[in-house]
């Protein structure tokens, strides 16, 4: 009798545990699940708060981030690593069937300005742009990942900008600007370290490099053309130098004909006296 009391107290025992680990924990999980998925209130400034894995998220047709409990890491990642002749660039993403409740053109420039005063940077030390993607590279249903974070180089001599091509390829260009007149090669330590690090990864790569040249309205069309080509061929000599197949760089002219900024002014014409070199992949 005694011996099978304890047999009875041992099972009773064992169906405890069993129920404890099971019922409870599955009680559990799904107390956690609900605090990842569900949004805290609002705070005073009108930002979300979840507690999740994904830093910065948004909602479908809103420009109101979403904070996660990693964004002050996140935050401070981004922020250390632009150097000093850098700007960051906040893309925000967006779809055209989103409505969009904001003043700004779009809300990709919504959600990425909103991005910026989340990142606690001077607004001098930003560069906001705006994507139009596919509504199914989106969730209607469930917070998103909607802005893009790079640095980008933006001196007196090399500036690199984020462009979108025809077939909506994002690709990085960057200006190399020239001193009026000049087709010799800038003698500026920051180009050429820019230029080494660009033939040092085509190198590497076997991607092609596109060089076109561009002039101010100071003299006539034919003589700006040919300029533009020596500018442009400039840069392809130097790239050469450091080891990049001459084939593998592409030399075009545009001359005085795409001024991106006015020639009626001495810094406007300063600014159309460049090279726009563009990493072919």
């Amino acid at each position: 009798m005694r011996v099978l009391i304890f047999i009875l107290w041992i099972l009773l025992g064992i169906f405890y545990w069993y129920c404890q680990n099971q019922c409870c924990n599955a009680g559990t999980d799904s107390v956690k699940d609900a605090v990842t998925q569900t949004a805290a209130p609002a705070t005073s400034d009108g930002a979300t708060k979840v507690i999740g894995d994904r830093p910065l998220t948004y909602n479908w047709s809103d420009g109101t981030p979403i904070l996660g409990s990693r964004f002050n890491a996140y935050r401070d990642s981004i922020v250390s690593n632009v150097k000093e002749n850098q700007i960051l660039e906040i893309t925000g993403l967006y779809s055209r069937d989103e409505e969009n409740p904001t003043d700004f053109e779009n809300l990709g420039l919504a959600r990425a300005d909103m991005a910026r005063q989340k990142m606690n940077v001077n607004p001098d030390e930003v560069r906001l742009n705006s994507r139009l993607v596919a509504s199914s590279q989106l969730d209607r249903d469930n917070a998103f990942e909607s802005v893009r974070f790079k640095a980008l180089v933006d001196s007196k001599n090399v500036k690199e900008e984020t462009v979108v091509d025809e077939n909506n390829n994002v690709q990085t260009r960057t200006t190399i600007y020239f001193p009026f007149n000049s087709t010799n090669k800038l003698n500026d330590s920051e180009v050429e370290s820019y230029l080494d690090q660009v033939a040092k990864r085509v190198v590497a790569s076997g991607e092609k490099v596109s060089l076109v040249g561009h002039t101010d309205n100071v003299g006539g069309d034919g003589p700006n053309m040919r300029l533009g080509t020596a500018r442009a061929n400039v840069i392809k000599n130097y790239l050469v130098r450091k080891g990049v197949n001459p084939s593998k760089v592409l030399v075009s002219s545009k001359g005085e004909s795409k001024p991106i900024a006015s020639n009626d002014t001495d810094s406007g014409r300063a600014k159309n006296r460049r090279t726009e070199l563009q990493i072919i992949k």
